[in-house]
């Protein structure tokens, strides 16, 4: 009769705790309405401030909510959220990076330094 007893308590409190957990959901796993945007972020200071920078101009200028999925650990798994539909909008994007990371593309050669640009007339001072 104990062990009934035990087994039912047991099964009571797994099922209470699964009803509990199953309305939270984790950052960039849980879905969201259609008036909020999902904003990726690494794991960088950089990162992280261009994502509220981005949250507050968007709430801002908008009737959008929006959410922050922090800490993303590199240009490939915030590249994933934005493929997989997890996130909508990725705080920063390098180009170089996403070039020879996730498109897989070899760098052609030498970006020209400053001043091969400046005496190539690309660089103009407006004044």
């Amino acid at each position: 009769m104990k062990r009934v007893k035990r087994w039912l308590i047991v099964l009571l409190v797994s099922v209470l705790g699964a009803t509990t957990l199953s309305g939270c959901g984790f950052p960039g796993l849980s879905s969201s309405s259609k008036d909020t945007v999902r904003i990726a972020s690494q794991n960088t200071t950089e990162q992280q401030i261009m994502a509220y920078m981005l949250q507050d101009m968007i709430e801002h200028y908008s009737n959008l909510h929006t959410t922050i999925i922090n800490n993303l650990g590199s240009g490939t798994v915030s590249f994933n959220a934005l493929k997989n539909n997890q996130a909508d909008i990725s705080a920063i994007r390098y180009v170089g990076t996403d070039l020879t990371t996730i498109m897989a593309k070899r760098p052609t050669g030498t970006l020209p330094v400053p001043h091969e640009l400046w005496s190539r007339g690309s660089i103009r001072i407006i004044t």
